[in-house]
């Protein structure tokens, strides 16, 4: 299984529970032949977290650089 980090383009709050933070993140759980298991919105905090949670999973973060 792999995650997916995505820019949410539409606005909404955050997933996770009790939260009412702008989600910013669109993450995507992926099974072993690329087809979406399960999407979240989240808030940057909570992506961290969630990452964190999710430990040993491979991360594609392909949100858009703001600077490089």
């Amino acid at each position: 299984m792999e995650i997916e980090l995505w820019r949410c383009k539409y606005k909404g709050t955050c997933s996770a529970h009790g939260c009412m933070a702008r989600a910013d993140t669109l993450m995507l759980h992926l099974d072993e032949q690329g087809g979406v298991i399960s999407r979240v919105a989240l808030c940057d905090e909570h992506v961290k977290k969630a990452i964190v949670g999710w430990g040993g999973l491979k991360v594609h973060d392909r949100r858009p650089r703001l600077f490089e």
